[in-house]
């Protein structure tokens, strides 16, 4: 599973909350500090499985709990057009 984030898609935290700011249509989406916390990883390293393992061992929960949650978490985000490629 690989995915990208478009250039107009922005990642940014508003007053301790964190968002997805989608600079073309003027619309924001609330994500909680994991989810920002994977995309961060993400654009780090570039493999979606060794951010999937910084949150398990961050969150300290089973790699395969991260797995699915972040697999979900990809998939609201692709619904709502944030990010592309899947």
């Amino acid at each position: 599973m690989q995915f990208s984030i478009p250039e107009h898609i922005q990642l940014t935290e508003i007053e301790g909350r964190w968002v997805l700011l989608d600079c073309r249509a003027n619309r924001f989406f609330a994500i909680n500090k994991t989810g920002a916390e994977f995309l961060e990883q993400v654009n780090l390293c570039g493999e979606i499985e060794l951010a999937i393992h910084h949150i398990s061992r961050a969150y300290e929960i089973p790699f395969e709990r991260a797995k699915n949650d972040m697999e979900q978490f990809i998939r609201n985000l692709s619904e709502k057009e944030l990010i592309f490629g899947l």
